[in-house]
């Protein structure tokens, strides 16, 4: 059988939103002494060829995640979009849902930049973190 794939196959240059998204979720969890983390999980996309995921705000000793926003991302990477609810879609866009588009990996990391240090964010992390301590 003759290999017809290019020898040159290697990962894309640019960092995943899946590896952001997690790193990310750790980072949160230094911030709080593992009180307080972040987690994503894969959604099933059925016939939609994007994979899509949730980032949670999750507590393990409380045992209870918040639901911070979803984020839709081609197979090619970028470009990506974030699906936000709520209080957090109210602040950020002044809806009450919207979505915000990354066009590549610098565009994303500023858009999770919003979220995160978005009033409502931190109002549920610091919440949480006092029900952890009472």
């Amino acid at each position: 059988m003759e290999d017809l794939w290019p020898n040159d196959l290697a990962p894309a240059a640019v960092k995943s939103p899946l590896a952001i998204l997690k790193e990310q979720g750790v980072a949160l969890g230094e911030k709080t002494r593992g009180l307080v983390t972040g987690s994503v999980s894969q959604i099933p996309s059925g016939a939609d060829p994007r994979f899509t995921y949730k980032f949670y705000i999750e507590s393990a000793p409380l045992r209870y995640r918040y639901d911070l926003f979803m984020v839709n991302q081609p197979v090619e990477l970028y470009p990506v979009e974030v699906l936000l609810n709520g209080d957090l879609a109210e602040e950020l866009l002044h809806e009450e849902r919207g979505r915000l588009m990354a066009n590549d990996e610098e565009e994303f990391l500023e858009i999770l930049k919003r979220i995160f240090n978005a009033e409502k964010t931190r109002k549920v992390v610091s919440a949480l973190l006092a029900q952890v301590n009472a």
